[in-house]
């Protein structure tokens, strides 16, 4: 039954529709004119109506929008999206990549708008381009709306060089089905494909050469790899997490180009900072006559490292076996650590007071431990005395004998003034056998104290928040690795107590005057100049920092006369095979 009132909602249901169709033809109407009056060329009435159309469903949905006209011989390809550096070039190179040279190519900004446009013609196609676009268009079409979103992860790509952007593509394709068909979990994959994830990490860090020569399916093999040993060692970082796999290289975008193909094998390994080093890898890889083929390591925000290391394909398969159980033992398998423990001051002055601190603050005992040689560990602990001295000291020998750990140092016990605190300090021996040395310790003192804080990994988790602070900071002006190799060479009381900034003042002069330094000898008449030294300082803050750079190392006479005019030395690293020297004095008021 039709009622009166029915009548008038439907009515004002049709009024108002027509309201909006009427707005709609006057802001295309609008549209139309301020495409006119940007083009200022002559185009065909088709290819501007769908341009129009296109910036109204870009303004009314806020999407990038992709169109291919086709006109008798002629096929345009249309983007129009919010203007971003850098997308003309991106849509140009969606079309290069396949092959084609563009006839026409007009990029502009509509006027009155924030939005671009992007018509790119092909025409006079031959019979067996024209076969072929008809297989690639849709795939060129695809390309262009991934470009044109103008995403965080596309502009990086394209700031490193644009046929990283096609394999980038394919490599995705590939992810998001395989968690599409939950091949991979929800986890896994936000953690690949999310802006800024591991897929655009790995892509960014390979050369194009090695993302090139290994198909599209084994890139993604990789990257899948990688996310799941991160995740794992996320969960139980102080045990090194190892997968393997074999692949063939000698390709060419997953494409037979004739190169020499063979298989190689792949080892990601993964575990927490200074647990596993690309060092470590390396020395097991030398200590088994393997020649590494290709080696990368990184570190994430919060501590994990992970490295990667490909060697040809061994004839017989137990050996790729072998190897990833002996990678497995990375941590316990080197003659001598690459890390070495700070020096008797650091730990009486900067350590103990840490720790001290810590517990007054918490109430929860605090440890340290750190490597010194192969079998050999520095244990800094501090807590409640329980009972006296000589009763605690006995219980300690106690623990520690029952998990075969040998302590060397006869005096490791002090207590403070009022006797309520002790401080532990000594040096274990850590028999073979036993692999995951920081729990082992802390379990020997829990049965002192309930409960027992790894103040060690409060450290290295600042460690690791200093130095991702520092290459962003200074990855406009330093290569990474440098930024890694001067960060590292700081003296340690430096590099794990001064701020992210005042760091980051030291290790830009410290590079800015090796650079400086190779200037001036380049341009020196005579090559014996270089042997001399030369000196650059700048004030940070209320301190002089002062660098001294030479070819060759200075002797300790030299370093002695330095550290009087110069103040304390606080680093010294090699780079570009250049020695720079740096100290630090007290600026007098």
């Amino acid at each position: 039954m039709v009622t009166e009132g029915s009548v008038k909602f439907h009515r004002a249901i049709a009024a108002k529709e027509e309201r909006e169709v009427g707005l709609n033809m006057e802001r295309k109407k609008d549209l139309e004119k301020m495409v006119r009056d940007s083009l200022r060329i002559s185009l065909p009435d088709r290819v501007i109506d769908r341009c129009v159309e296109m910036m109204h469903q870009l303004e009314s949905r806020e999407v990038p929008q992709v169109a291919l006209v086709e006109m008798g011989a002629s096929l345009y390809f249309l983007v129009a999206a919010k203007d971003w550096a850098g997308l003309s070039n991106a849509s140009l190179s969606a079309i290069h990549q396949k092959g084609y040279n563009l006839s026409f190519v007009l990029g502009i900004q509509v006027k009155g708008t924030s939005y671009s446009l992007m018509i790119m013609q092909l025409e006079n196609l031959d019979e067996e381009k024209l076969k072929k676009l008809k297989q690639d268009r849709d795939e060129i079409v695809r390309a262009l709306r991934v470009v044109a979103r103008g995403n965080f992860d596309i502009r990086e790509l394209l700031g490193s060089e644009e046929k990283k952007l096609q394999i980038y593509q394919s490599v995705r394709r590939i992810l998001q089905r395989k968690a599409e068909s939950g091949e991979i979990s929800k986890k896994i994959a936000d953690l690949i494909l999310s802006e800024d994830g591991e897929l655009v990490k790995f892509v960014r860090s390979r050369t194009k050469a090695y993302l090139g020569e290994r198909s599209p399916e084994t890139l993604a093999e990789i990257v899948i790899m990688q996310a799941k040993l991160i995740e794992k060692a996320r969960r139980n970082p102080d045990t090194p997490h190892v997968s393997y796999h074999t692949f063939e290289v000698g390709r060419s975008g997953g494409k037979n180009d004739g190169k020499r193909k063979h298989f190689m094998v792949g080892y990601t390994i993964a575990g927490r900072f200074g647990l596993i080093t690309l060092h470590k890898v390396l020395r097991i890889m030398a200590k088994n006559n393997i020649v590494t083929r290709f080696s990368k390591e990184f570190i994430t925000p919060d501590g994990i490292e992970v490295v990667r290391v490909e060697i040809d394909a061994p004839k017989e398969q137990w050996k790729k076996k072998d190897l990833a159980r002996k990678l497995e033992n990375a941590s316990n398998y080197l003659e001598k650590p690459r890390l070495t423990a700070p020096g008797e001051e650091f730990i009486g002055r900067m350590v103990i007071e840490r720790l001290v601190a810590e517990y007054n603050s918490s109430g929860i005992p605090q440890l340290v431990v750190l490597p010194i040689e192969e079998d050999i560990y520095y244990v800094v602990a501090v807590g409640p005395m329980i009972g006296t001295a000589r009763e605690m000291e006995h219980r300690l020998r106690e623990v520690f004998t029952k998990r075969n750990l040998t302590i060397l140092s006869p005096d490791f016990l002090k207590e403070n003034p009022d006797k309520r605190l002790a401080i532990i300090k000594m040096r274990l021996q850590i028999p073979e056998n036993v692999h995951n040395i920081h729990n082992t310790v802390k379990q020997a003192l829990e049965e002192i104290y309930s409960e027992v804080r790894d103040f060690d990994a409060t450290l290295r988790k600042k460690i690791y928040e200093k130095l991702s602070y520092l290459y962003e900071a200074l990855r406009e002006t330093i290569q990474r690795p440098f930024i890694s190799s001067i960060f590292h060479s700081l003296k340690d009381s430096i590099r794990i107590f001064e701020k992210e900034t005042f760091l980051a003042e030291v290790m830009n002069h410290i590079f800015s005057s090796v650079e400086s330094y190779m200037e001036y000898t380049e341009n020196k008449e005579r090559k014996d100049d270089e042997k001399k030294t030369s000196v650059f300082a700048v004030d940070v803050g209320k301190r002089r920092i002062t660098t001294v750079v030479s070819k060759g190392e200075v002797d300790t006479t030299q370093l002695r006369e330095m550290e009087k005019e110069y103040g304390e030395i606080i680093s010294h690293v090699k780079i570009y095979g250049r020695n720079a020297y740096t100290f630090m004095k007290e600026l007098k008021e």
